[in-house]
């Protein structure tokens, strides 16, 4: 008797189905679960690979590889094509792997060429992710049995304070690269911290990118701002509602006024959508957009705004903004943490602030142990910032050249692919900010 072989199950009806059971959970014990579960897994794989001696320098023309959120529309994953780009802008020939779909919701089409990690290989591996999944992404790239890899962690972290739970990255990498000097400072907090690099995004405008206002429904003649936020990333820290508030307080009702509140997976928390809902209230000079976009929509949409506003609590490095710039947009940001390594009173409108204990209402930050503080912006300063540009077409274009050539000359791939080519061969580079492993010190 012959018996038929059973088809095996389909892995993406498996893993579709599992992600709709997933948001049946309450939010709180979802996450709560979630991270149980990266802890067991962490402290599994990490006791399987401590003894593993690290490859600290690979040998001359060794492969680098760049793995990451290639396919995913977040910071994690901008951050990923931009160390891509930026080797590739000056000379170098790195390999692209991405592991999206082992992390989390594929959600973005890439040019950029993806490859398997080779095979038994040696070189050095730029990990883009944090601790929390990194086991995730490791296991997905089958390592250690691979090769032996010198594995740069790239870590995007927005407060001051270390974030608990991420030390067991350290025993995973053999340094750490990072969005900027602030984010640089707050990693460099832990006792157990090896080197930490600042190694910034690339920011370049798209070929083939134009000002389409049509496409998003934008009047010719009205002043338009636009605040963007990814409600996986916590309102909180975004701080969208702050944006709204402020626009409101400036211009009320204006129908020559108009304001954008660009978002993304506001399905999966309820209550954020019922605050922005709730903060727009019946105003109809404030339209919400909540979907992912392409890469060339994203940057289409920025080309075709005004002003682009954020009234963040903390940020690592502010991709938005700094995306804004480049396309000579003025930029109104709070004046603290990761955007300063970039943004200055001449080239953009700075909101002063006053620092507060974090207070996350979207449950994403300070949940353990010292919450650290963030900035908690002025609203009446951002309310005359917005009355000031709207009175002065002028003044907004002098405010953004002077963005976009801060932009264009410190933060194109070339400049940022020379920075990431002496941190790969230098590791004390003097361009970089760092941890002396042998004293704990900071070094420039």
């Amino acid at each position: 008797m012959t018996v038929s072989p059973q088809p095996e199950p389909d892995r993406h009806m498996l893993r579709t189905l599992a992600r709709r059971l997933w948001r049946i959970l309450p939010e709180a014990r979802r996450w709560r679960y979630w991270a149980l579960y990266q802890q067991w897994l962490t402290r599994r794989y990490i006791r399987a690979v401590r003894h593993t001696p690290k490859l600290v320098a690979p040998p001359p023309g060794s492969p680098i590889v760049v793995a990451g959120l290639f396919r995913a529309a977040n910071g994690l994953g901008e951050a990923a094509r931009s160390t891509y780009r930026a080797l590739t802008a000056v000379g170098l020939s790195p390999i692209a792997v991405d592991f999206t779909e082992a992390i989390t919701i594929v959600d973005l089409d890439t040019d950029i060429p993806l490859s398997k990690l080779p095979l038994n290989g040696v070189g050095t591996l730029i990990l883009h992710i944090n601790p929390p999944e990194m086991v995730l992404a490791l296991k997905y790239l089958q390592l250690p049995d691979a090769g032996q890899w010198r594995i740069i962690g790239y870590w995007a972290w927005e407060l001051p304070i270390f974030p608990a739970g991420w030390e067991v990255g350290f025993d995973l990498v053999a340094e750490v690269w990072t969005l900027s000097e602030f984010s640089a400072r707050a990693l460099m907090n832990h006792p157990r911290a090896c080197s930490v690099r600042c190694a910034p995004i690339a920011v370049s405008v798209p070929d083939g990118i134009r000002e389409d206002r049509a496409r998003f429904g934008i009047r010719e003649s009205v002043f338009t701002v636009l605040t963007m936020a990814d409600a996986r990333s916590s309102f909180g820290r975004k701080n969208p509602l702050g944006a709204i508030t402020a626009f409101r307080s400036a211009f009320g009702d204006r129908s020559d006024c108009e304001l954008i509140v660009k978002t993304r997976n506001l399905e999966l928390f309820p209550a954020a959508k019922h605050a922005i809902d709730d903060t727009i209230g019946t105003a109809r000079n404030i339209r919400l957009i909540d979907e992912s976009l392409s890469e060339h929509d994203r940057w289409s949409l920025l080309a075709s705004v005004d002003v682009v506003i954020s009234l963040h609590r903390a940020e690592g490095f502010a991709l938005v903004p700094a995306e804004a710039m480049a396309l000579g947009k003025v930029v109104i940001a709070t004046g603290w943490s990761g955007n300063m390594s970039y943004m200055s009173p001449h080239t953009a409108e700075l909101i002063d602030y006053r620092l507060t204990l974090v207070a996350d209402d979207f449950g994403i930050y300070g949940k353990q142990g010292d919450p650290g503080v963030w900035a908690e912006p002025s609203l009446d300063i951002a309310v005359k910032c917005l009355r000031r540009l709207l009175e002065s077409p002028s003044y907004r274009h002098e405010l953004g050249l002077a963005a976009h050539e801060k932009i264009s000359q410190d933060l194109n791939p070339i400049a940022v692919g020379r920075l990431l080519q002496a941190l790969l061969g230098n590791s004390h580079s003097s361009n970089a900010i760092g941890v002396s492993q042998e004293r704990g010190m900071q070094v420039n």
